[in-house]
């Protein structure tokens, strides 16, 4: 033990030891967690870094009281005293309710992949595995099967690390996993164990249970996305509304309430979404479209040494050399100025397509890259436009609407391409997806008459359509170049990298080594990927409606902002009169001009808003609410620009 970890050992352990409770619930939430801290360390954390944020409010709030209001500094210092304690226990709440809740994000991630492990352990099982080394073997494969890995790897280090048996080690995180339904099955799991018992039937009758009652756990996972979407609705969408409506016309009638728009617009509006999306993101954990790349050194093949499975070892397509073009130029009688200089523009060409291939296939897996790109043409959008507004010398309601509509465009020349390599990966990711129960019933029925799985596998790529097809094609290729069929699979997982498709080739690679029949884990996986594809289907198809639901509510703010924009700040409207004519008892508020910006402000920022959530909600990702975002800022942007600014 560190002389720091001594000192404060000596300072704070006779603290906690009167705060045994608090300290007890915060062990169990790190663990569940898996936060590698000690509870004694992160509370202390936690009251500093409170106290700490309580003393940044309490100043805050006394200078702010002291510079907007005639209160003096002492009654002011004294009233910032409940904003340093509102500071203080907000921090503190933050901080307890951490580890909870990534502990309930880490349940729901290992519920998702229950079934597809449980598959697994079925085919270790029924091939000879024991039960270690079945443990063993899904911890060892965390980039497909997430946070279930970690809680198998952690049955692993209790045996290597402490010495523990099997039986306590499974007991010791039964106790401490977040997820309900691991804790049962290992629970279930010691008691076979105990008995004596065949563990094989066991793990069998798990994968049967978890496909009857996947129903069940989509109608939960429905009503809660229900449940979401129509708060978002109701409190982010009707109510700002409402709110908007109200104090406009007070601002109109008395001359009060602008301040309060102008918060709703740009804090309550965008925060409100930022606070929603991360509760949908942490409730409703999305299924991964793809998985990362593995290292190199978990790609090497057995017992062929002298060939790394990180390198490209398909036969590669004959490709036309630079050395090829020039002799055919040269035979066709060209002089040598016009050979280089051909030469020269067939290199650039072919730079400049490698260079597109390789920026293509890196933004299919992680759309978010496009941004390298997509953001220097943004960037140079706002360089040139701000620009010709200078030259311009725009000011006022010009230059508002200007730079707004300048922003708009650099945001969508940003993110457009991250969308549309998005929707690519959703594509690819669903094509796969949805051949796959088909194909793994054809398995099964070629591996019950004794086909061998390289040769289902070339009769599936004859008869496969699509990416898949072209994929399984690729196995045949690979194993008549390598003669080697698990290290085929592997390349295979590489390439394609859908979650799964990845459990999958994980389930081969993984039975292969264990057992030669795989007939009847291949019904168990078909049954489960039919399962999966209709639940995806099923929930998919349910939550469209909300995102309808999302585009028809944005609509109606849309109108009821532009009835709101004419009745009162148009150019016969309400507040414009009562400007120009100053009529007795009657106060502007917000000045006609700034008005219209702003209610301009407020579509497209609630526009972005509802595209995103809309994503979210819809198809389970917020990067796939970005084509939803642009879509109804630009119609806001049309409504404004077309109706109102004219």
């Amino acid at each position: 033990m560190s002389l720091v970890e001594s000192a404060y050992f000596r300072v704070f352990e006779p603290f906690w030891s009167f705060d045994a409770a608090s300290r007890k619930a915060t062990t169990r939430a790190l663990r569940a967690a898996r936060i590698g801290m000690l509870p004694e360390l992160y509370l202390t954390l936690s009251y500093l870094c409170a106290a700490g944020f309580g003393a940044i409010a309490w100043a805050a709030t006394s200078l702010a009281l002291a510079m907007m209001t005639p209160v003096p500094a002492f009654p002011a210092a004294v009233m910032g005293a409940g904003g340093g304690l509102l500071g203080f226990f907000v921090t503190r709440l933050c901080f307890l309710a951490y580890p909870r809740t990534v502990a309930a994000s880490r349940a729901r991630a290992i519920d998702l992949e229950f079934s597809s492990v449980v598959t697994l352990c079925y085919a270790l099982a029924r091939g000879g595995v024991n039960t270690i080394g079945i443990f063993r073997a899904v911890g060892e494969e965390r980039s497909a099967y997430g946070e279930i890995s970690v809680e198998f790897e952690q049955v692993i280090r209790e045996i290597d690390r402490t010495g523990k048996d099997l039986n306590s080690a499974l007991q010791s995180v039964a106790a401490t996993t977040p997820s309900e339904t691991l804790r049962a099955f290992l629970d279930g799991l010691v008691t076979i164990l105990s008995s004596g018992a065949e563990p094989r039937d066991y793990f069998k009758r798990q994968a049967s249970t978890q496909l009857s009652g996947a129903s069940l756990q989509l109608d939960k996972e429905l009503e809660q996305a229900g449940l979401l979407a129509e708060s978002y609705v109701s409190g982010l969408l009707v109510l700002p509304l409402l709110l908007i409506v109200v104090l406009t016309v007070l601002s109109v009638l008395s001359g009060q309430g602008a301040t309060m728009v102008i918060l709703i617009v740009f804090v309550v509006i965008p925060g409100g979404t930022i606070a929603f999306l991360t509760l949908t993101e942490m409730l409703m954990v999305a299924t991964p479209l793809s998985v990362p790349r593995r290292s190199p050194d978990a790609l090497a093949d057995f017992g062929m040494s002298t060939l790394p499975r990180e390198l490209l070892v398909l036969p590669p397509p004959r490709a036309e050399t630079l050395t090829d073009v020039s002799e055919d130029l040269a035979r066709t009688g060209l002089e040598a100025k016009a050979v280089r200089r051909r030469l020269v523009i067939e290199w650039f060409r072919r730079r400049v397509v490698e260079q597109w291939r390789a920026f293509r296939d890196r933004a299919l897996v992680r759309p978010a890259d496009a941004l390298r790109a997509s953001a220097v043409l943004a960037a140079l959008i706002i360089a040139g436009g701000g620009a010709f507004l200078l030259w311009r010398h725009a000011s006022g309601r010009e230059l508002s609407v200007g730079a707004t509509t300048l922003g708009l465009a650099a945001a969508l020349v940003a993110l457009v391409p991250v969308a549309i390599f998005q929707e690519m990966r959703v594509s690819r990711a669903r094509e796969v997806d949805a051949q796959l129960p088909e194909v793994l019933g054809r398995l099964a029925g070629f591996n019950e008459k004794g086909v061998s799985l390289l040769k289902s596998f070339e009769i599936l790529g004859h008869s496969t359509q699509g990416d898949l097809g072209n994929e399984l094609r690729g196995v045949e290729r690979d194993v008549s170049w390598t003669a080697n069929l698990k290290g085929a699979l592997g390349r295979l997982r590489e390439r394609v990298a859908t979650r799964r498709m990845t459990k999958l080739s994980v389930l081969f690679e993984r039975g292969i080594g264990a057992t030669g029949n795989l007939k009847e884990v291949l019904e168990i996986a078909a049954a489960d990927a039919t399962v999966n594809e209709g639940q995806a289907a099923k929930k998919r198809q349910a939550m469209m409606s909300y995102v309808v639901v999302v585009y028809v509510v944005f609509a109606v703010f849309l109108y009821v902002i532009y009835m709101v924009v004419d009745l009162f700040y148009g150019s016969g409207g309400f507040a414009t009169i009562a400007a120009s004519s100053h009529v007795k008892g009657i106060h502007v508020g917000i000045p006609p001009v700034q008005a219209q910006v702003l209610f301009f402000h407020a579509s497209l920022i609630q526009g972005a808003c509802c595209g995103l959530v809309a994503g979210k909600l819809g198809e389970g990702h917020i990067l796939s609410g970005i084509k939803h975002a642009a879509i109804m800022s630009i119609i806001a942007w049309l409504v404004f620009v077309l109706m109102v600014f004219h």
